[in-house]
């Protein structure tokens, strides 16, 4: 019996799932809203609540990989000077997450030759 469901569902923000779910089984999302979920009741339960479509681990597999590949893509295709403007950006967004940002935020430069 495998020990994992692979699915895929649609993050719906806060409250797609709980602490009480991460508990009672296990949960890993991965790029392209793939889930892997324990093989039980529970794990079956949740992807089904969130009209989740069940895939075989080759499916999820190429699934995650492509939306990998074009991510790298996409950034690959930046000029420097845009890769450098989405460094700052995810920082300034890992900040802000973190409470940081409102202390920082007049103090934050962009620079640009």
């Amino acid at each position: 019996m495998a020990l994992f469901i692979y699915g895929t569902a649609t993050n719906t923000g806060k409250g797609f799932f709980t602490a009480e779910d991460r508990r009672a089984f296990f949960l890993r999302g991965y790029p392209a809203n793939v889930w892997v979920v324990g093989n039980n009741e529970k794990g079956a339960l949740w992807l089904a609540e969130k009209n989740g479509v069940e895939k075989t681990k080759a499916e999820a597999q190429a699934l995650v990989t492509a939306e990998v590949e074009a991510a790298q893509a996409a950034w690959d295709a930046l000029s420097d000077e845009e890769k450098l403007d989405q460094i700052i950006l995810d920082q300034l967004i890992l900040l802000s997450h973190k409470g940081i940002y409102k202390w920082l935020n007049t103090r934050v430069y962009m620079v640009h030759e």
